[in-house]
């Protein structure tokens, strides 16, 4: 028996464009960096959560995930960093005049 030379239709060309139903990329949360070092020529930035044990009293560090970034990029990773905590620092105050405007406004 031959086999058909017609392509399947999944293999022909198509300018549909498919978005992928999850997002292939893991999240991870962290409550912190636990430890960094620098090892060939790379920065590497160890990430915890602070975890309780049943039957233990209070929490311990635990590392969930590395960020391994060149030492050449640590720089404009760490000014990447900065400016989005003053961005956010600068988005909460503006939400919080917002909301202390609204309570005078209520109180007049």
């Amino acid at each position: 028996m031959a086999e058909s030379t017609t392509p399947k239709p999944e293999a022909q060309a198509s300018s549909e464009i498919r978005i992928p139903m999850h997002d292939p990329v893991p999240t991870l949360f962290a409550d912190g960096c636990h430890s960094a070092n620098v090892i060939a020529g790379c920065a590497r930035l160890d990430l915890f959560v602070e975890r309780a044990w049943h039957g233990m009293p209070g929490t311990q560090q635990m590392v969930v995930g590395r960020i391994v970034i060149p030492l050449e990029r640590l720089d404009a990773f760490a000014r990447g960093m900065s400016e989005l905590v003053k961005r956010i620092k600068d988005e909460v105050a503006k939400r919080g005049a917002g909301s202390a405007d609204k309570v005078a406004d209520k109180t007049d």
